[in-house]
Formats: C-alpha cells, sequence, structure tokens
C-alpha cells in the first residue's frame, strides 16, 4: 500500500567490511546528494 504523501525511498548504500576512507567517502557523497532541510540516517552493525 503505497502513500502518496510520502516522500520516494530514499537513497541506500550497503558497505561490507570497508575501510574508513571508503566508509567517509560514501557517507561525503551521499551527502553532497542531500538537499538542505533532509537527514541521513546512518545504521551500524556488528557482531559481538
Amino acid at each position: 500500500m503505497m502513500d502518496p504523501s510520502l516522500p520516494p525511498n530514499p537513497k541506500k548504500a550497503l558497505l561490507y567490511r570497508p575501510s574508513v576512507t571508503h566508509l567517509l567517502s560514501v557517507m561525503a557523497t551521499m551527502c553532497d546528494g542531500l538537499p538542505p532541510d533532509s537527514v541521513m540516517l546512518i545504521y551500524i552493525a556488528a557482531s559481538g
């Protein structure tokens, strides 16, 4: 069921064991494309 009042799905990036520089690069690229009134949600999961 779709709600037309909601914005379209956000952009997503899935990284598996990235280096710190790769993670920062992806985050910077994603931030550049965000409108000024947007937010970025970051989910980090780890075992143990």
